[in-house]
């Protein structure tokens, strides 16, 4: 396996566990947070930001953090265009230069953070969600 099959197969484990978490997510929960963590609605749109800005990268521009603001407040539609924009942000990434620095440093290290804290914020509102239904069999 050289770097660019790893970095695919962690894109693609990373968005499946992001995926599996937000799946089915309790709507009124979108708002719900645990201490020093994001909502998940505060979540969908952070990562949704960073990947606009992989996709501003790769027209060489530059992106002016946190200025993204979702169009949409209906959870399930932020959700949709989250995972279009890390689509859109993944295929732009192999006609990049520093395509797999930009893979690793705006999603491969960094979706995993988010989906830990997805795991335990949804543990929190819903105990009965198994936190191992995010691992592929």
């Amino acid at each position: 396996m050289d770097a660019n099959q790893l970095i695919e197969f962690q894109l693609k484990q990373c968005g499946s566990q992001l995926r599996k978490v937000l799946e089915d997510w309790p709507v009124l929960a979108a708002d719900a947070n645990v201490e020093t963590a994001m909502s998940a609605r505060e979540s969908v749109n952070h990562l949704t930001e960073c990947y606009e800005a992989v996709l501003k990268k790769a027209k060489g521009e530059a992106h002016e953090w946190g200025t993204f603001q979702m169009d949409t407040s209906n959870f399930g539609a932020a959700v949709a265009k989250m995972f279009d924009h890390r689509a859109k942000a993944i295929s732009m990434l192999g006609g990049m230069s520093d395509g797999l620095e930009t893979a690793t440093m705006f999603i491969v290290m960094h979706d995993p953070y988010h989906v830990g804290q997805l795991c335990t914020l949804r543990a929190k509102v819903q105990p009965d969600w198994n936190p191992y239904s995010i691992y592929e069999d």
